[in-house]
């Protein structure tokens, strides 16, 4: 028991899951025996990150004397004209984020939109996060323009992403405030970010992770089966030697493409692509006097390790790369085979092709 007007200091701990990212804020309550004294709730607040995560804050890890020689970036990064340079609070006022109390820091930064920075290749999860923390210049000249009263264009940041067999580069958004941003990959998959702006400098990148180790894996699956069982439930990147097309026409109609696989782990296909690129459908056996395989659609379009389907590409490509996938050997119950009786019974015909 406390008594009235004592403080008691407690440790509270925020159990930590990677599948929940980003900011968390929870409610910590506290229920007194006595009834006549109110309940109390504490505010409890987190950023939750992968432990591998990924980070660059452009520090140098020696002391750089002469400075009349631009910094390389890091490895991984392409430029066309940013450069690295240091700066310190002292640049800003107060109002504007500075102060003058921040230690020199390393930023990269650009005054010209004409340039642009991308950064190494990453890999991230859907729905995992990369902060980082932009700054639009600050001071009066920012205030001017952002008024209409002169000083210049106003600075902003146009972020862009690609992903591994994506061929333009998609924006993100456009930013006109300094501010720490959050990039939320909307798939799985490997990305790099570009950045392109005018008066703009970036820091502190935190989140996704560098890409690990892949396994090559080739369309027999049996050939591969001494070493699935080695590695078997373990965790791989995988690189799958197989991309499935859809059809342009010479008239630029574009006609969906069927394929079929088996995968050695499971694979979600609204995980890595935009709904309505393609659907997946479950192979069966109808044991009739026909004996024909029939493919039932798999409305959540994913695919377990294992078992055999069909996949129809509506658009684009589709590769069967995977992020952080657990691998097996095993083959999945065998093909279901129905019946003349069961066929009618159980099936939406609409959704067997």
């Amino acid at each position: 028991s406390i008594a009235s007007g004592d403080s008691l200091l407690l440790d509270a701990t925020m159990l930590r899951d990677d599948e929940r990212q980003g900011e968390i804020h929870e409610l910590l309550l506290f229920t007194p025996e006595d009834e006549r004294v109110s309940p109390q709730a504490v505010a409890m607040n987190a950023y939750i990150i992968k432990s591998d995560s990924w980070a660059e804050d452009f520090e140098p890890i020696y002391v750089i004397e002469d400075q009349t020689f631009p910094r390389r970036f890091p490895e991984g990064w392409e430029t066309t004209g940013w450069i690295l340079t240091e700066v310190g609070g002292d640049d800003m006022m107060p109002m504007f984020g500075g102060g003058g109390t921040e230690e020199k820091s390393w930023v990269a930064k650009t005054e010209s939109k004409e340039y642009e920075v991308i950064t190494p290749r990453l890999q991230a999860k859907q729905g995992h996060l990369l902060r980082f923390t932009a700054d639009m210049g600050g001071g009066f000249m920012q205030m001017f323009s952002m008024f209409g009263m002169g000083g210049g264009d106003p600075s902003y940041l146009n972020l862009y992403y690609k992903r591994d067999y994506d061929e333009d580069w998609t924006l993100y958004n456009t930013y006109f405030q300094s501010d720490t941003i959050v990039f939320k990959a909307p798939y799985s998959g490997f990305y790099r970010l570009k950045f392109q702006g005018s008066g703009v400098s970036l820091d502190d990148f935190l989140g996704f992770s560098l890409p690990k180790k892949s396994l090559k894996i080739h369309d027999t699956f049996t050939d591969f089966s001494p070493l699935l069982s080695e590695k078997e439930g373990e965790t791989w990147n995988v690189v799958y030697n197989r991309i499935v097309s859809a059809q342009v026409n010479e008239d630029g109609t574009i006609s969906p493409i069927a394929d079929t696989a088996c995968l050695p782990y499971d694979f979600d296909l609204d995980e890595y692509y935009a709904p309505g690129t393609a659907k997946i459908y479950q192979m069966a056996y109808l044991d009739t006097i026909y004996h024909q395989f029939i493919f039932k659609e798999m409305p959540d379009n994913k695919m377990k390790a294992g078992t055999p389907y069909m996949i129809i590409v509506n658009h684009g490509d589709v590769s069967f790369d995977a992020v952080d996938a657990v691998l097996t050997s095993k083959l999945a119950d065998p093909v279901p085979v129905y019946d003349f009786t069961d066929y009618f019974n159980n099936f939406n015909l609409s959704q067997v092709r």
